[in-house]
């Protein structure tokens, strides 16, 4: 069994960490995943080489700073830290409704700013 670290200044990384203490593999990328896989005998397609996220290849456009968000996307990545923070929480500290949130934190994801850790979102 894998379990995906946290951060050590979380509580809400206590289970998963406690997990990896007690011998499970820590899941940080999906070849994680993949090897935990094949070393169970499943046999698993070949990776395509290249960039991801489009079929031509071409990776997608995203902002390459903070200074190309807008100002309401900069707000939102400024309320984010490396602990994972829920979407309940967010919207508390944001006042935003639940789609410009949503919509938000999507952005951010494609510019590779944050990340979606089961419903919880955290700075990259």
């Amino acid at each position: 069994m894998g379990a995906v670290p946290g951060s050590i200044r979380s509580p809400t990384s206590e289970g998963t960490n406690s997990l990896l203490a007690d011998g499970c593999f820590p899941v940080c990328t999906v070849a994680d995943i993949l090897t935990a896989l094949s070393l169970r005998g499943v046999v698993l397609p070949a990776l395509p080489s290249g960039p991801t996220g489009t079929a031509s290849g071409a990776a997608p456009s995203r902002p390459s700073r903070l200074s190309d968000l807008s100002p309401a996307d900069r707000s939102l990545f400024e309320m984010l830290s490396p602990d994972p923070t829920s979407l309940d929480r967010l919207l508390r500290l944001t006042g935003l409704a639940l789609p410009a949130l949503a919509g938000g934190l999507e952005r951010l994801a494609q510019a590779g700013l944050a990340h979606d850790v089961g419903g919880w979102w955290e700075r990259a």
